[in-house]
């Protein structure tokens, strides 16, 4: 796993890192702060890749947006088929790169605040809320998970937020039902872990759907 501070390198300092296509995304970005972040996801999907893969040249690889909220990579051909997630909140990005023909990960990274009433019932369960009580730590890390795992199944926000239900426990756990339970079928999903660590900005959250055999 790949942790990049938001920042750290400016736009022009990371252009010899970037594709063509990857520097025309990045243009694209009105705000300076969305151009920041989009950068560093980047920067930290591509590192990650070489964490997993070797050292490939950084423009013999590239990771631009694809289908189902994921992030698409390319690399040199010859090379092991390879997914990355990645996230960015809290003034950092982290991605890790996996094979997605073992499992699919999801990760998310939040920093702890306070939750808005309406926010926490649409977001969680009655049972999910009791657990959380009034601790903005303990709904920042429920978030978190929840997010993880629908990253994992590549919906996104697109299927009901009480479709994945999470326990912090310990250990931490989720639970599909409904839409997410059907995306986990139609995508050969398994069995499907949880953690949740705190960092020093926030707090990070990962899923791991084991991928069943073809």
């Amino acid at each position: 796993m790949i942790r990049v501070p938001v920042g750290a390198l400016t736009p022009e300092d990371a252009a010899p890192l970037l594709t063509e296509r990857e520097r025309a995304v990045l243009a694209a970005f009105p705000a300076e702060k969305r151009r920041r972040e989009w950068l560093a996801g980047t920067l930290a999907a591509k590192a990650a890749v070489r964490e997993r893969l070797g050292p490939i040249p950084w423009l013999q690889m590239e990771v631009l947006n694809g289908p189902d909220k994921d992030r698409l990579v390319t690399v040199p051909a010859g090379l092991p088929p390879v997914g990355v997630t990645l996230t960015h909140a809290a003034g950092i990005a982290v991605a890790e790169a996996f094979d997605p023909r073992v499992e699919r990960v999801g990760i998310d990274v939040d920093e702890v605040a306070e939750r808005a009433p309406a926010f926490l019932e649409e977001a969680f369960t009655a049972a999910e809320r009791a657990e959380i009580g009034a601790s903005p730590a303990r709904a920042t890390a429920a978030w978190c998970l929840k997010e993880a795992v629908l990253k994992a199944l590549g919906v996104g926000l697109s299927v009901p937020l009480h479709s994945v239900q999470v326990s912090l426990g310990p250990p931490p756990q989720a639970t599909l039902s409904g839409e997410a339970e059907a995306r986990r079928l139609h995508i050969g999903g398994t069995a499907l872990s949880v953690s949740v660590q705190q960092l020093p900005e926030g707090i990070l959250a990962v899923a791991r759907l084991q991928m069943g055999l073809p």
